[in-house]
């Protein structure tokens, strides 16, 4: 299947998109209302991939921002047409950003911090092993700078929620009124039992909850 590969910004006024991005993500949230509110209130950037028959396969949002003196980039919601999960479309813009991302770096002069939160494992372990520095990583452990960095950003970002100075990774009640379908719930509970991630283990959350972890890491040299 052929594909088109879209990067638009500002997008948070165009219907046609925001369409498009209900009715894909319907299927795995109870409720998809609210996180994509959230993210395309939080997004500037989105990558939508589309198949030759302009129907979106793939998307995944993002925003560059400062966080003090830092640059960075908040990586936002991604999701994937459900038929189509597991075929490497996501990974595929992930990479796109890697690489605009290393881009901005040369024209910047400076390293961008990315930064993220998720309940699931896949993504959990994907970023662990795909970008660079990624912490906490698959134990659940920080090194002294991701500790400094994550609280840093829990402070700046989330101070309205009560985090643990000691687990700083975990943001609870922090994704309100976002719950997975039963059906995808289901399947990341198999998931996450093949997994095996010790990180989850060590500190569990309830995603039901609105419980996350936040994670940071560094884009990686990709070649496209």
């Amino acid at each position: 299947m052929s594909t088109i590969l879209k990067k638009l910004t500002d997008f948070s006024t165009n219907q046609e998109v925001i369409h498009q991005l209900v009715e894909l993500t319907r299927p795995s949230y109870q409720d998809n209302t609210a996180i994509l509110e959230r993210e395309i209130n939080h997004c500037n950037e989105i990558y939508l991939l589309y198949d030759d028959s302009a129907n979106l396969i793939a998307f995944f949002m993002v925003n560059f921002e400062k966080l003090d003196n830092v640059d960075s980039y908040y990586l936002g919601l991604s999701g994937c047409r459900n038929n189509l999960k597991g075929m490497g479309y996501a990974k595929h813009l992930y990479n796109t950003f890697f690489r605009d991302c290393k881009q901005k770096e040369k024209e910047l002069k400076v390293k961008i911090l990315c930064w993220w939160t998720t309940a699931t494992p896949i993504p959990y372990k994907w970023f662990n092993n795909n970008i660079d520095g990624c912490e906490p990583n698959l134990n659940g452990d920080l090194s002294e700078s991701g500790f400094r960095l994550i609280s840093k950003i829990g402070k700046l970002k989330y101070n309205q929620i009560d985090i643990n100075p000691e687990i700083p990774f975990i943001l609870p009640r922090v994704a309100e009124k976002t719950t997975y379908s039963e059906k995808e719930r289901l399947k990341l509970e198999k998931v996450k039992e093949e997994l095996k991630i010790t990180a989850f283990d060590k500190y569990p959350i309830d995603e039901t909850k609105g419980d996350r972890y936040l994670m940071i890491g560094y884009a990686p040299d990709i070649e496209l």
